[in-house]
Order: structure tokens, then C-alpha cells, then sequence
């Protein structure tokens, strides 16, 4: 958004679109996203503890290893059960998630504040909190557009209308 001539000398982002101030909450909020889907898909981990594992990669056998998990990894996917040797352990690590969605949250509230929208209307949610209507952040939103309407983009539209009009080659009535 322009800055008034009076106070724009120095100002190293005078004239920078709003898009430009928050380029970086984007790319900060898609990458949380993509690092939440990465945890999402890791979420439960397989434990194989294999009996004499040591022992089979100290004498170079890494291929039965690799054949025996391969039958574990064929067995989970076909039959959905885990067939293992009687003193082998099977378990499944569940981890957590704490933290996730907050963390997401404040990277939604970064980038709204920074685009200067409601995030009633950047994201489609409902409003939270007291007042739960969200008629506010809707009528705040509309106050700063129209102000920007007048303010800023009714100038230049003004002065490129009249231009339009004062054409030779336009043979049309000039509108109110």
C-alpha cells in the first residue's frame, strides 16, 4: 500500500505489495503443513527386534535380514497379521502428535495478519471465542476494503476514466 509522500523518504518497503509482506507466512505455513503430513505418515512405527540381529550383520548376512523383514513387511501387507520366530518381538510405536495443530494454528494467524484478513474469510472458519458470530471480523473486513476502495483506487480509476473518455476516436456519450 502507497505511504504518504510526507512520510515515505527511507521507508525501504514503501510501494511493496501486500503480497510481498506475506510471501514468507506462506511459505512458513505450507511448510508446516508438509511437516505435518511427514509426522502424520510416520506416526506408527513397526519394531522388529529380531534375535541374533547382531550376530547376522557382524558375519555379513545383511541379505537374510533383508529377506526376513521383507517377509514381515509381504505378511502385514497381505494377510494383515505379522508372523514372527518365537523369540523375535514385534511391536508398534505410536508417537505423538502434541503440539501439531497448535503450531499450524499460529502459522494461520501469522499469515492472516499479515494478508490483513479475518481468518473468517482467508480460511472459511468459524469464528471462536465470546462472540462466536463472527459479524464482526466480516464488517471490519468490509470497513477496511471500502476504505481502501475510496481511498487509494478511486484516484487513478477517476483520472483513467477521464482519459478513456477525452479519446477523439471514442464516439460514445460520456456517462454521468
Amino acid at each position: 500500500e502507497p505511504m504518504p509522500e510526507e512520510t515515505a523518504g527511507g521507508v525501504s518497503w514503501m510501494g511493496r505489495s501486500v503480497l510481498q509482506g506475506c510471501y514468507a507466512d506462506l511459505q512458513q505455513y505450507r511448510t508446516g503443513l508438509r511437516w505435518a503430513n511427514r509426522i502424520l505418515e510416520r506416526k506408527q512405527s513397526p519394531v522388529y527386534a529380531m534375535e541374533g540381529l547382531g550376530d547376522m550383520m557382524a558375519n555379513d548376512e545383511e541379505e537374510v535380514v533383508r529377506k526376513r523383514l521383507e517377509m514381515l513387511d509381504l505378511s502385514r501387507n497381505l494377510l494383515n497379521t505379522t508372523a514372527i520366530d518365537k523369540n523375535d518381538e514385534f511391536t508398534i510405536e505410536n508417537l505423538g502428535l502434541d503440539g501439531v495443530q497448535a503450531t499450524i494454528e499460529e502459522f494461520k494467524v501469522s499469515l492472516a495478519s499479515s494478508a490483513r484478513m479475518p481468518m473468517t474469510i482467508l480460511y472459511g472458519v468459524s469464528p471462536s471465542g465470546m462472540s462466536g458470530q463472527g459479524e464482526g471480523d466480516l464488517q471490519a473486513y468490509y470497513t477496511v476494503v471500502t476504505h481502501y476502495q475510496r481511498r487509494t483506487l478511486m484516484s487513478p480509476m477517476e483520472r483513467f476514466v477521464t482519459v478513456l473518455w477525452a479519446q477523439r476516436a471514442l464516439k460514445a456519450k460520456e456517462p454521468d
